[in-house]
C-alpha cells in the first residue's frame, strides 16, 4: 500500500539524516579537539615564551 510505501521512505530518510548527523558531529568533535588542543599548545608556547622575556629582563635589571 501508498501507507507503507511512505513510512519506508520516511524510516530510510531518517535512518540517512541521522547516520549523516553522526558522521557530521564526528568530524565536527574531531575538529573542535583539535582547535582546543591547538589553542592550548599556543597558549603554553606564549607563556613558557613570556616566561623566558621576562626571566631575562629581570636578569637585565
Amino acid at each position: 500500500t501508498s501507507f507503507e510505501m511512505s513510512s519506508y521512505i520516511i524510516n530510510l530518510a531518517l535512518t540517512l539524516f541521522v547516520s549523516h548527523f553522526h558522521k557530521v558531529l564526528n568530524h565536527w568533535q574531531l575538529e573542535t579537539r583539535f582547535l582546543i588542543g591547538y589553542c592550548f599548545i599556543v597558549q603554553n608556547v606564549r607563556w613558557k615564551h613570556g616566561e623566558l622575556i621576562l626571566g631575562k629582563s629581570n636578569n637585565g635589571l
